[in-house]
C-alpha cells in the first residue's frame, strides 16, 4: 500500500538567517585564503556567441523584471519572490498569490474550515512544485504549526481512513494531487474531518478547472472552505526555458547559451497546435541532460578535472550536445 505521509523537516531556503552559522563561517575563510591555484586563460568569445549572450542576457534582465515588478506593486516580498524562484518571473503570478500570503495563516485557527487552497491548470504544468512552494513559503513564515507535508492521489484517498490521514498531518499540509477523482463519500468524510481539530492543517487541491468545478458542485459545504485559488497558466517557450534553469541550479548544473538555443529547439519541435509543451515535459528533456552530462566521456572527465565545466558559482555547465535527441 502507498505511502500517505512524507515528513519534511523544516524545508530548507536558501539565505535562511541563522542558517547554519558554522558553514557560512568556512566559506568565508575559505575566500580569505590566499589563492595558489593558476586561473587559466579566459576564452575569446566569437562575435556570435558574444550576440547569443546579449539575447540571453535580455531574456534573464525581462524575467527578473517581472518578478521586480511584483515585489514593486506589493505582491510579494522579495523573501517569498525567492522562494517560488520561476513562479515569481511568470507574468501574473505574483498577484495570484498575493491574497493567498497575506490572508489569516493557518496556524491561527485549529480546524482547517477555511483559508485551504485550489490550484488548476492542465496536467504536467507544475502544479505540485507550485503547491510545494506554497508550503515552504507558509512554514519559511510560520504559518503553519507543524512541519509535515504529504501528498496523494483523489483516487488514492478514496480507500483511506480520512481521520487518521488528517491525525498524522495535524498541523502541516496535504497535497490532493488530480482531486477530481474523490468520491462523494470522500469528499463528506473529508469536509467533516475537516471541521474538527486539524491543528490548521493547509489542504491544496489540484486539477484541472473542469474537475474541480465537479467535485465542488457535488459537494458544496466542502467547496466552502477553500477560499483561495491560483490557476497555473499555458509557459510560453521562454518561462519553460526559464523553469529549466531554475530547476537546473537547484540541482547544482546551468546551461551555457548553446545549450539554450537546444533546449528551445527541443520545445519548438514538441509544440503543436494539439499539444502545449508542459513543466513536466521540460523536466524529463532536462533530466536527460543532466544525465548525458554526468556520462560524458573522455573530454568531460578532463573537463572535470581542470574545472572548466564548471561555473563561477560550482554548477556543472549543460552544453549543446547534452540536449541532443537520443
Amino acid at each position: 500500500e502507498d505511502e500517505v505521509s512524507s515528513d519534511i523537516e523544516h524545508p530548507q531556503v536558501p539565505g535562511e538567517e541563522g542558517e547554519a552559522l558554522e558553514d557560512l563561517t568556512e566559506q568565508i575563510q575559505e575566500q580569505q585564503a590566499p589563492v595558489t591555484e593558476v586561473k587559466p586563460e579566459p576564452e575569446k568569445v566569437s562575435s556570435e556567441t558574444a550576440s547569443l549572450n546579449m539575447i540571453q542576457d535580455l531574456q534573464n534582465t525581462m524575467s527578473l523584471k517581472v518578478a521586480e515588478l511584483a515585489v514593486r506593486a506589493g505582491h510579494l516580498s522579495r523573501e517569498q519572490a525567492r522562494v517560488f524562484s520561476y513562479f515569481a518571473t511568470v507574468k501574473g503570478m505574483g498577484k495570484q498569490l498575493s491574497g493567498l500570503l497575506k490572508g489569516e495563516a493557518p496556524s491561527a485557527r485549529n480546524n482547517s474550515s477555511k483559508g485551504n487552497v485550489v490550484i488548476t491548470g492542465s496536467k504536467g504544468n507544475g502544479k505540485t512544485t507550485l503547491a510545494i512552494d506554497i508550503v515552504k513559503a507558509f512554514q519559511k513564515e510560520n504559518r503553519l504549526e507543524g512541519h509535515k507535508l504529504a501528498k496523494i492521489s483523489g483516487s488514492k484517498l478514496n480507500s483511506k481512513d480520512i481521520q487518521e490521514v488528517l491525525s498524522k498531518l495535524k498541523g502541516g499540509a496535504l497535497i490532493i494531487e488530480n482531486a477530481g477523482g474523490l468520491e462523494s463519500s470522500t469528499l463528506m468524510a473529508l469536509s467533516l474531518a475537516m471541521e474538527g481539530d486539524t491543528g490548521g492543517l493547509l489542504i491544496i487541491l489540484e486539477g484541472t478547472e473542469e474537475d474541480i468545478q465537479k467535485i465542488f458542485l457535488k459537494n458544496k459545504n466542502f467547496a466552502s472552505k477553500f477560499d483561495y485559488r491560483v490557476e497555473v497558466p499555458v509557459f510560453s517557450n521562454e518561462e519553460l526555458v526559464n523553469f529549466a534553469k531554475s530547476d537546473a541550479t537547484e540541482n547544482g548544473y546551468s546551461l551555457d547559451e548553446f545549450a539554450v538555443l537546444a533546449l528551445y529547439d527541443r520545445i519548438g519541435s514538441r509544440q503543436t497546435l494539439d499539444n502545449n509543451v508542459t513543466v513536466t515535459e521540460v523536466k524529463e528533456i532536462l533530466d536527460e541532460a543532466m544525465e548525458h552530462s554526468e556520462k560524458g566521456g573522455m573530454k568531460r572527465f578532463f573537463a572535470k578535472m581542470t574545472k572548466k565545466n564548471m561555473d563561477e558559482d560550482g554548477n556543472t555547465i549543460l552544453r549543446e550536445e547534452d540536449f541532443e535527441e537520443v
